[in-house]
């Protein structure tokens, strides 16, 4: 009997009543629509959001108080204290060679104080070859930090853009000492030493 009552009702309403009534449902309806899609399209955020952050957190690896990257700070910190002893000899060794090349201009330039040339190139080689290996230590001495360092930013994700600034600023020091190996290669075969060029 209600199915007789609503088609009496339908019947009995215009067709401007009907129209309106219409609209009204498909308004309800698309409401319905976009808040079941915005409560799942929130549900599939929330998941993926989990899912990203299970994915990319592995505690393990990402707390700084694994024994590796202590091992790594330690191991970096240690190469550092080596290199700035490496610098202070090798800063102590630039002034005996300032001395030492004094005291043979004033030696050559004195002919009271004769010389034998046996002598001479002996003790330029001698010295030649201390400082070359000194400069040879402090090379491995920086090669082996960029090595550590290289080992630590792997460990660490997002170390790139430090890991190259850290490079370039160890290759500059890294290419001066072979400068000056070549320089002292020059200068122990008696041949003039050509000064380095200024960037």
């Amino acid at each position: 009997m209600s199915r007789d009552t609503e088609t009496d009702v339908t019947e009995v309403l215009s067709d401007e009543q009907r129209l309106t009534l219409l609209e009204k449902r498909a308004t309800r309806d698309r409401f319905m629509l976009w808040g079941v899609s915005g409560v799942l399209l929130l549900v599939l955020l929330v998941w993926l959001t989990t899912g990203l952050m299970r994915l990319f957190s592995n505690d393990e690896a990402l707390t700084p108080s694994s024994p590796e990257i202590q091992a790594l700070q330690k191991q970096a910190a240690g190469f550092e204290e080596q290199l700035a002893r490496i610098e202070l000899q090798l800063a102590q060794q630039n002034t005996r060679i300032v001395t030492l090349s004094a005291a043979q201009s004033s030696v050559s330039a004195s002919p009271s104080a004769p010389v034998a040339s046996g002598e001479r190139s002996d003790t330029l080689q001698q010295v030649a070859r201390l400082m070359i290996s000194q400069e040879q230590t402090f090379q491995g001495s920086l090669t082996a930090l960029k090595t550590g360092m290289r080992d630590l930013a792997a460990m660490i994700p997002g170390s790139r853009s430090w890991l190259e600034y850290y490079n370039e600023s160890l290759d500059k020091p890294l290419a001066e000492s072979q400068t000056r190996v070549k320089q002292l290669q020059q200068w122990s075969t008696g041949k003039p030493v050509q000064s380095p060029t200024a960037p």
